[in-house]
């Protein structure tokens, strides 16, 4: 299965590129790619137009001038050489290996979400679904869409926890600190 990081939103309530902020010594783009990594034969990241740390290879531009989050899944769908894809957005600071394993066992499409709240763009997803996808992006539909046919997997609030502002960023910074110095690992 190939893995993708979506990182072509415009990060606007963050003010900067979400994929690029470090965390930890790491990219938060490259956190969730080692959350994918063991799961995938390749994870490439998706986007409007590739950073300047990423080599070619492990990018795949969307193509879209438009802003609609289901352009990255649509561009992963196109150049996925697998028939199933796993994708996860790149602010989903805290995913681990062992939270992307539940998706991955589900049989079938599999989407993640945690009390009520869906986390659409961390799926499981057939490439036989591009047709609807194209469909849903002509039609403006929301990400949401993508859970319509899927196994709900549900996941702790930890691994959905979603970095949009600089205040998020720096409480997931002081609960790694603190968790740290309890002697726990991050």
């Amino acid at each position: 299965m190939d893995a993708f990081v979506l990182i072509g939103g415009r990060s606007a309530r963050m003010g900067t590129d979400k994929a690029e902020l470090m965390v930890a010594g790491q990219r938060m783009a490259d956190r969730v790619s080692a959350a994918l990594m063991p799961h995938s034969a390749s994870v490439r990241f998706v986007g409007k137009c590739r950073p300047d740390w990423l080599e070619p290879v492990d990018f795949v531009a969307d193509g879209a001038e438009a802003r609609h989050p289901l352009h990255g899944v649509r561009a992963a769908m196109e150049s996925a050489r697998t028939p199933w894809v796993l994708i996860a957005p790149c602010d989903l600071v805290a995913l681990r290996a062992e939270d992307v394993a539940q998706l991955v066992a589900r049989t079938g499409p599999a989407v993640a979400y945690s009390g009520q709240d869906v986390q659409p763009l961390l799926a499981k997803l057939p490439v036989s679904w591009l047709p609807r996808v194209v469909d849903w992006i002509a039609a403006d539909a929301p990400a949401r869409r993508l859970a319509d046919d899927a196994h709900a997997v549900e996941l702790p609030d930890s691994a959905l926890l979603n970095v949009n502002l600089h205040a998020d960023l720096e409480r997931f910074i002081d609960a790694i600190g603190r968790h740290t110095k309890e002697g726990g690992r991050e």
